[in-house]
């Protein structure tokens, strides 16, 4: 259950981030125009993390951070818990990235071709 709450927080955090670094400040928050502005986004970001917090958190998946040379080894970190908030945010950061990435490639396509 923490696991999904983390997941859950990491994506929040994500989104909140993304809210106060956006570049039309407006005084007020309005949740309908933040939705209608950002739901495809927020959906496929959930799509994504969704499938990849499953797999994290299946019993047969296995991370070992022993073998991760810069990782100190007097550190012990519960990893499904770790790794499912920065599934929450860096999925969203992921999937944002590339979602922007198209949809300059399309504009970009756009107009060239005019």
């Amino acid at each position: 259950m923490k696991n999904w709450f983390l997941f859950f927080l990491g994506t929040l955090g994500y989104f909140l981030y993304r809210y106060s670094t956006r570049k039309e400040k407006r005084p007020d928050f309005d949740f309908k125009f933040w939705i209608k502005d950002n739901w495809n986004e927020l959906l496929l970001t959930f799509v994504f993390d969704l499938a990849a917090i499953i797999i994290l958190l299946d019993p047969d998946t296995a991370i070992d951070l022993t073998k991760i040379g810069w990782f100190p080894s007097w550190l012990v970190l519960p990893v499904k818990l770790v790794g499912s908030f920065l599934l929450g945010y860096g999925g969203g950061w992921a999937v944002y990235a590339i979602f922007k990435k198209k949809v300059k490639y399309a504009q970009d396509k756009e107009l060239n071709r005019k």
